[in-house]
């Protein structure tokens, strides 16, 4: 049983580690006007900031709600992981 518990561990580590890097590889190595761009659901943001300290780029800003400045976003995802609302989501640039 103990090589059980030593094997079902791994797996879930392993899920564990695969959830927290796809948000941030949809962009990865894109650069600057890359394929991906966050965007806001201005019906979901409640305007907490998370998002703006998340963001390497200096892309976000807050007014009522978060606003992304696309031509600065360079599409990793980390505002996506930030946003506890889920308000901000990443979508092709084309």
């Amino acid at each position: 049983m103990g090589g059980r518990g030593t094997g079902g561990g791994m797996g879930r580590g392993m899920g564990r580690g695969l959830g927290q890097g796809a948000g941030r590889g949809m962009g990865a190595g894109m650069g600057q006007g890359g394929g991906m761009v966050a965007v806001v659901d201005s019906a979901k943001c409640v305007a907490c900031g998370a998002c703006v300290s998340s963001c390497s780029a200096g892309a976000i800003s807050i007014a009522s709600v978060a606003v992304i400045a696309a031509a600065k976003c360079v599409g990793c995802g980390a505002c996506v992981e930030a946003c506890a609302p889920g308000a901000i989501s990443m979508k092709s640039r084309r």
